[in-house]
């Protein structure tokens, strides 16, 4: 009825079922994908608030966050992510890492 090659690949994904189901059942963490990439990432998360032409870092990650959350919005501007709310206006630039450490934070989810 079923050809050898549909019932391998069934099997097997129910291999994969079956082991992350396991996995659960002993509640054993493993991080999602986007996690896992911002664990490959070795670059430290850097912030920095731009007021007209000075700019200085903030190392408080936590404060970047809800500073870069009470902006209008987050746009990319070559490697860097830019929160602000129109020009000529208080400006929190983060690197990769910094703007994804927010992402996961709960004042950016909803």
């Amino acid at each position: 009825m079923f050809s050898k090659r549909v019932i391998l690949v069934a099997n097997i994904s129910l291999v994969i079922v079956a082991l992350f189901l396991t996995l659960n059942l002993f509640d054993v963490k493993i991080p999602n994908i986007g996690r896992a990439l911002d664990l490959l990432d070795k670059e430290e998360p850097s912030c920095m608030v731009q007021w007209k032409n000075e700019i200085n870092p903030l190392p408080d990650m936590g404060m970047c966050c809800l500073g870069a959350r009470a902006q209008l919005g987050c746009h990319q501007e070559n490697s860097q992510w830019v929160c602000e709310t129109g020009p000529s206006t208080l400006r929190y630039i983060l690197n990769k890492k910094a703007y994804n450490y927010c992402l996961g934070q709960v004042i950016w989810s909803g």
